[in-house]
């Protein structure tokens, strides 16, 4: 009887002891089953944050990636601005240069102009001034030779007539050739400047001389044409009236 009491004694503290170890159980599989569900959330989460992280990661470098092309690209643009800068600047010193060195030659070709002009005006006023002595000259010469025919030649003989009408002839041919030449060489210098005004040239030295070589002649000629009409007068003949 004893026995049978501890039997069921010890049988009742098993089945307590069944019953608490399966409370247990149950209660550690809950604490599983929630250790398992925080597990898998804390698993996505994990895996959540990982994926930002990536995508974080992918976006940085990107950012990095981009602002490394914009400072490329601003360090490119900036060489090829300062690079385009320093091409102007060369460009501009070589035109200002070529502007200035231009005004130069303009102000050397008007003052070469002008120096030539004041030449040319010298030399206009020379030759003026010989062609005037070279004129009086000649009307000296022909003074001389007038009085010369008129002491030689007597106005009542015929041949005394037709030499002093001879002369006068000859006076007046060499007188109106002077002019015309007179005229059209003074035309002539008259164009030589306005072309050396307009467009410059070089005055050769030996001008001078060959328009006195080309004029002094004409002069001579004249005046030995004079005398040669004048010795080859005809003589003089008596005027013996018939009455």
């Amino acid at each position: 009887m004893k026995n049978k009491k501890e039997c069921l004694s010890i049988k009742l503290m098993a089945e307590q002891e069944v019953v608490l170890f399966r409370q247990q159980l149950q209660a550690l599989r809950q604490a599983l089953a929630r250790a398992q569900a925080d597990n898998m959330r804390m698993r996505q989460q994990q895996d959540s944050q990982a994926q930002l992280l990536k995508e974080l990661e992918h976006r940085v470098t990107q950012e990095t990636l981009h602002r490394q092309q914009l400072d490329l690209l601003k360090t490119s643009s900036m060489e090829k601005l300062l690079e385009d800068v320093e091409q102007k600047e060369q460009h501009l010193r070589i035109l200002t240069e070529e502007a200035e060195r231009a005004s130069k030659l303009g102000q050397l070709q008007r003052k070469k102009i002008q120096r030539e002009v004041r030449q040319m005006r010298s030399r206009l006023a020379q030759e003026r001034s010989m062609k005037l002595d070279a004129f009086q000259r000649v009307e000296e010469l022909q003074s001389r030779l007038d009085d010369a025919v008129r002491a030689s030649v007597p106005m009542s003989s015929p041949g005394g007539l037709r030499s002093r009408a001879q002369y006068s002839l000859s006076s007046a041919s060499i007188s109106s050739r002077y002019s015309q030449q007179h005229l059209l060489k003074t035309n002539l210098m008259g164009n030589k400047i306005a072309r050396g005004i307009q467009r410059p040239k070089t005055v050769p030295i030996k001008h001078k001389k060959r328009t006195d070589d080309a004029f002094l002649p004409h002069v001579a000629e004249n005046v030995q044409l004079s005398a040669f009409q004048v010795q080859t007068a005809p003589p003089r003949i008596p005027f013996r009236p018939d009455w």
